[in-house]
């Protein structure tokens, strides 16, 4: 059985300046140690996307945009993934890294 081929992960200017916003929040509030660790987590699990890209869910109000949540811990918050699949580019672009607590729908309606 062929398996579906992996696609590149790439992450748009806003999703990387989230990325360096959890960053800068878990230095602030926990520690270097735990901040490096949980960033290597989320990167890990965003990467994942390039081969599981069609696991996410879509979004409702923009359907060429799919989202997965992310958590470090069951229970716990976490991050909602906002990504678009461009199979002909063979991309998977991260569009956007939301807080779980965040009313993210919200924010992509005013975007």
């Amino acid at each position: 059985m062929e398996s579906a081929p992996r696609l590149t992960v790439a992450y748009s200017p806003v999703a990387l300046a989230e990325l360096e916003e959890i960053w800068e929040w878990n230095i602030e509030r926990q520690c270097a140690r735990q901040a490096r660790e949980y960033r290597r987590f989320l990167l890990a699990e965003i990467n994942e996307l390039g081969a599981s890209f069609d696991l996410g869910r879509l979004v409702t109000s923009r359907p060429y945009l799919r989202f997965v949540t992310i958590r470090w811990r069951t229970g716990g918050h976490g991050q909602v993934v906002v990504y678009r699949v461009g199979k002909e580019a063979a991309v998977v672009t991260i569009a956007y890294i939301f807080h779980t607590r965040k009313d993210w729908n919200s924010h992509l309606a005013d975007d």
